[in-house]
């Protein structure tokens, strides 16, 4: 079983992943950076590396 602090984890990267892909980039910059300009900029790099 995965602790809630693992699957808000996921679920928050799931969000961004699709704010990210279902918006023009800067709008979802602008949107993200207001919320959680860290975590977002972490899991872009992150996921912009494995593609």
């Amino acid at each position: 079983m995965l602790r809630m602090a693992e699957v808000k984890q996921r679920l928050r990267s799931c969000s961004m992943y699709l704010l990210h892909c279902c918006t023009a980039r800067g709008l979802a910059m602008t949107v993200t950076t207001s919320t959680d300009s860290t975590s977002f900029s972490a899991f872009f790099l992150c996921h912009s590396r494995t593609r």
